[in-house]
């Protein structure tokens, strides 16, 4: 992204977002203009941001707090670029979504160990489709700035 489209991200932080534990539907990190960050997302953000060096993940204390608030502050920028995607009409292709759903389905030795994964992080096969389709759009908006 480039300096001044930062600065507009940046600038536009500051509004229309919302910290929260949990809400009527749930435990929620942040809200975003209406938009719930979820605390899988989080995690899922989270073990992006993870150093390839961490012992199977195991980072503790100060670090850990300091990874969690940068996959939160990942989320909420990503979160502000869907939305401007959306008010300039850009949208994400359907079969790419699908074929990167089945690149993740295919990890698995079979449906049952898909599902199960899925259960152990909290989520659904569409909550997973759709986390995929923000991302790709948040990276198309990016190119597009």
């Amino acid at each position: 992204m480039n300096r001044a489209a930062s600065a507009l991200v940046c600038g536009a932080l500051t509004f229309g977002i919302h910290t929260a534990i949990a809400s009527d539907d749930g435990p929620v990190v942040v809200v975003v203009n209406g938009v719930r960050i979820e605390p899988w997302e989080v995690g899922r953000e989270f073990q992006k941001l993870l150093p390839q060096t961490s012992f199977h993940g195991r980072v503790e204390g100060d670090r850990r707090s300091e990874l969690e608030k940068q996959a939160t502050e990942v989320l909420v920028v990503n979160e502000l670029k869907r939305q401007w995607a959306g008010r300039e009409d850009l949208a994400v292709d359907g079969a790419a979504v699908d074929s990167e759903v089945a690149e993740v389905r295919a990890r698995f030795v079979d449906e049952t160990a898909y599902h199960a994964a899925l259960n152990e992080q909290g989520i659904t096969e569409a909550e997973l489709r759709r986390a995929i389709m923000r991302d790709r759009l948040a990276s198309d908006v990016d190119e597009r700035i």
